[in-house]
């Protein structure tokens, strides 16, 4: 299991970084409030405000203003304003020893997927894949920042979800894995997940089915699925299709190549690009449990 970062008390300050697509003070303006009212205080990065194309400034600015937030002790955990794309341009110039250095949660999902990976890699320390705070003040997405805030404050609850098509089996390990597209992108790179005995997490958002269909069939060909103990996939949201239909949903897929691997997997697990977007501690050692009625997600 990873080493879990402190968690967080009412005094600490919490960081608000921008390692990709921009985003303004103004836009989380509500946010801030909301952590305010969890008792935290908040720092926002110095490139929160900066705009180079799509990104939150350019490559070195959102570099500079994670490395600000790593290196400040007063923070105690980095929620990432918001995904898009852009952490793996910087990911190699982050200065991750001062991380290690001083442990603190690093918050996010989807595009943070790279970050996820690489820490848990190199560090092996424990990250939140969670709700951003671009999303927080969207009422839909309401629990999911009162969850985030329980797992921040070092109370997780088990998750207990209805699922379809899942595999039965009772499984414990720890838990990797984030948005597919992003750990397909990852293979061959020094942020390369290594699944061997863990349960991987997967979702993904607005990909064509044969995009789903490669990716998996690369992470089996890669033996990334050669010796994990279960899959979580959460949500498979906006699939595309081509005019002449690839002849399977992303369920089907999904199945016709984890089925072989003989283990525990559970759909439907309310994380991902969805209104329900639930915390997972990444490095985090979890019991898997699937039956034909429900599965069961809890930390080990």
């Amino acid at each position: 299991m990873a080493t879990l970062p402190p968690y967080i008390q009412h005094g600490d300050t919490i960081g608000i970084a921008c390692p990709a697509r921009f985003i303004d003070a103004d836009t989380i303006a509500s946010t801030i409030q909301i952590i305010e009212q969890w008792g935290c205080k908040v720092k926002l990065c110095s490139n929160i405000n900066a705009q180079y194309h799509q990104f939150g400034g350019t490559d070195a600015e959102r570099t500079q203003g994670f490395n600000e937030l790593l290196s400040d002790p007063s923070v105690k955990a980095i929620l990432a304003g918001r995904g898009g794309y852009g952490c793996v341009r910087i990911v190699d110039g982050i200065d991750w020893k001062l991380l290690q250095q001083q442990p603190k949660w690093i918050v996010g999902y989807s595009d943070v997927t790279v970050f996820h990976n690489h820490i848990h890699q190199h560090l092996n320390m424990a990250t939140l894949h969670a709700e951003m705070p671009v999303n927080f003040t969207k009422p839909e997405y309401g629990h999911n920042v009162i969850l985030l805030q329980q797992a921040l404050f070092g109370n997780m609850q088990p998750y207990t979800f209805s699922h379809h098509a899942s595999i039965n089996g009772t499984c414990r390990g720890v838990l990797v894995g984030g948005n597919l597209s992003i750990l397909y992108s990852l293979a061959g790179t020094p942020s390369e997940l290594n699944t061997d005995n863990k349960i991987l997490f997967i979702e993904d958002l607005d990909e064509y089915l044969y995009h789903i269909d490669r990716m998996l069939l690369q992470l089996s060909r890669g033996n990334v699925l050669a010796n994990i103990k279960g899959v979580l996939i959460g949500s498979m949201s906006d699939m595309k299709d081509n005019t002449i239909p690839f002849g399977q949903n992303a369920i089907e897929i999904l199945t016709a190549v984890l089925t072989p691997l003989n283990i525990p997997v559970a759909f439907g697990a309310p994380c991902g690009h969805q209104a329900t977007n639930y915390p997972l501690v990444l490095g985090a050692e979890y019991v898997l449990r699937v039956s034909n009625k429900e599965a069961v997600l809890s930390v080990g």
